[in-house]
């Protein structure tokens, strides 16, 4: 006695609907053409094939939401399954869902549009920054006189302020502009290390050549005269760090300190000596105590100097 053996194929997927999740069964018999889908372990719907090699779609409703599963026939490769549920159908849940992720799209779109109103002119502010360093990477270096000074707006103590300056190039005279720190407390100015400005200081002006009117004052570099002009100012804080010295001697032991320390270190040892006397409540990176670190680093360097403490 002889038996038939058919051949089953098997699929499962897993469907997410609005009310729970569904587990969908296919059972393929590829012989007979009999098509059984199941919902959930039950019996969603049986037929056969109209021709067993052939494709065919079954559509449903789950949780009133229309689905299809198709079964796809190729010659070369045999029968293939998909299952799919369109996001949106025909029924009542179907065009609800079409309306919800409109809605949605254009919460997304006007939250993207916001962000580009808030984004753009940050992105445009720096890209402008950046612009301005590589033109002045290839610049020119003159020196610039500050004019005049003006605060931008004052507080009780740390404000900022305008600095005017003018430069030459090419014996034309051009005017700049450059913010700065105001105290609002003390009403002075000051550079952003601390050297005081009153007007009249001279510093190095970088300027693009092909647009003279593209340029900067650079605080952080006085020229050559102004440094030798901010030794008064480092004399006096100096001493008044070595209070526990007697005057003529402080000044100097001083004196022998600028000498040896501005030789090696230029611009950046008038500006520790001249905030040696700050304390660190008016400035986090130059003050007293930073400059009794840095002095201390310096110790084999300005020996000669400790003599004079003697």
């Amino acid at each position: 006695m002889s038996r038939k053996f058919f051949f089953m194929h098997k699929r499962d997927w897993i469907f997410y609907g609005h009310l729970h999740r569904h587990l969908v069964t296919l059972f393929h018999f590829k012989q007979t053409g009999r098509v059984m889908v199941y919902l959930n372990r039950r019996l969603l719907l049986e037929e056969v094939l109209p021709t067993p090699q052939s494709s065919h779609t079954y559509q449903f409703f789950i949780d009133d939401e229309l689905c299809e599963l198709e079964l796809i026939y190729a010659p070369q490769t045999g029968f293939g399954y998909d299952f799919r549920s369109p996001n949106y159908s025909t029924s009542r849940y179907g065009r609800w869902q079409r309306w919800k992720d409109r809605l949605e799209n254009l919460k997304i779109v006007g939250v993207l549009a916001l962000m580009a109103l808030i984004l753009l002119p940050v992105v445009y502010y720096f890209w402008r920054q950046n612009r301005a360093e590589k033109d002045f990477k290839v610049g020119m270096m003159t020196e610039g006189t500050v004019m005049g000074l003006e605060p931008t707006f004052e507080k009780n103590e740390l404000a900022t302020g305008i600095a005017t300056y003018t430069f030459s190039s090419d014996t034309k005279s051009y005017v700049g502009k450059q913010m700065l720190v105001y105290d609002g407390k003390t009403k002075k100015f000051s550079t952003p290390d601390g050297l005081p400005i009153r007007g009249g200081e001279r510093f190095m002006v970088l300027f693009q050549p092909s647009n003279p009117d593209h340029n900067r004052m650079d605080f952080r570099r006085p020229t050559a005269d102004q440094m030798k002009a901010y030794q008064t100012d480092v004399r006096a804080a100096c001493v008044r760090h070595f209070s526990g010295l007697e005057s003529s001697q402080a000044m100097m032991y001083c004196d022998c300190l600028s000498r040896f320390l501005v030789e090696q270190y230029g611009t950046e040892a008038i500006v520790r000596l001249h905030q040696s006397a700050t304390p660190k409540t008016n400035h986090s990176q130059y003050n007293a105590d930073t400059f009794e670190a840095w002095l201390t680093e310096q110790k084999s360097f300005v020996a000669p100097c400790e003599e004079l403490k003697n």
